[in-house]
């Protein structure tokens, strides 16, 4: 069994691994104050807000991160950057990985846990789970991010063959918002390596791309990665 670790665009977890990413282009500061009172960017400002403010950011530290967002600029959480420290915890049927950036802000990555058969489906914030699995499989496990901008979430079947390379099986239930963007649409959405082999794991990629006020176009990246190579377990989204 592989010890748990996470990191900022990667977070593993016993098996797989989650794979988050995002970049934006275009707009940017220079447009801000222009832009900075239209309805949509303030969704956003409000929504990253709302969101330090449940994770845990003081108030000093969320107030300078919100001028960030209002003077045209994202936050390091959202701009590909790498975290400055990572806390992984289990919790409500989830490994949870919450990472903390240069500037103070974090952004939350997810990865359910299978449930035995005689437990249904759990409820939590994020809604109706039902992850099964044996030591061997997984069924129906959720994949999701949250960073106070795009929620992004599928669910996905994957094995672990013992003395030989791990397998995703299936991807679906595919569901993103993008909230305050003014147009998004999903570019990709697939199991893009299937089986693990000797140069790196399975890979299922689901990419979206919005058009945000202020910032311009950007695209988000939520991935699943399977595979710790011939007799081992490895999972990352």
């Amino acid at each position: 069994m592989r010890k748990l670790s996470a990191r900022p665009i990667l977070s593993t977890l016993l098996g797989a691994t989650l794979v988050l990413g995002a970049t934006v282009g275009g707009g940017l500061a220079a447009h801000a104050d222009d832009d900075s009172q239209d309805p949509a960017f303030q969704q956003i400002v409000a929504n990253v807000s709302d969101f330090l403010d449940t994770h845990g950011v003081e108030e000093a530290t969320r107030d300078t991160l919100v001028a960030k967002l209002e003077s045209g600029e994202l936050l390091d959480s959202q701009n590909g950057s790498e975290p400055v420290s990572t806390s992984t915890t289990t919790t409500g049927g989830y490994e949870v990985t919450i990472s903390t950036y240069a500037d103070g802000s974090v952004s939350e990555s997810r990865v359910e846990l299978p449930t035995s058969a005689e437990t249904p489906g759990l409820v939590t914030p994020f809604g109706v789970t039902g992850c099964s699995g044996t030591a061997t499989s997984r069924q129906g496990c959720l994949v999701d991010r949250w960073d106070g901008v795009i929620r992004q979430s599928f669910r996905a079947d994957f094995t672990y063959v013992t003395n030989g390379y791990d397998r995703i099986d299936s991807v679906y239930s595919s569901t993103y918002n993008v909230y305050g963007a003014t147009s998004s649409s999903v570019t990709y959405f697939g199991i893009s390596k299937k089986y693990e082999n000797a140069s790196g794991p399975a890979r299922a990629e689901y990419r979206v791309s919005a058009q945000l006020p202020v910032f311009g176009a950007a695209s988000y990246l939520l991935g699943l990665r399977v595979g710790a190579s011939i007799g081992g377990q490895s999972y990352t989204s």
